[in-house]
């Protein structure tokens, strides 16, 4: 499950960051973008 967003994935789309939270790429795409 990811952290950030609540979503139940299951593709390699899944990373693992921050200190052990799970998050997605849609979420990391998000939060990236905040910071470009």
């Amino acid at each position: 499950m990811c952290d950030t967003c609540g979503k139940l994935k299951h593709t390699d789309g899944m990373r693992q960051a921050f200190g052990g939270i799970h998050i997605c790429d849609q979420c990391i795409d998000k939060i990236l973008a905040l910071y470009v």
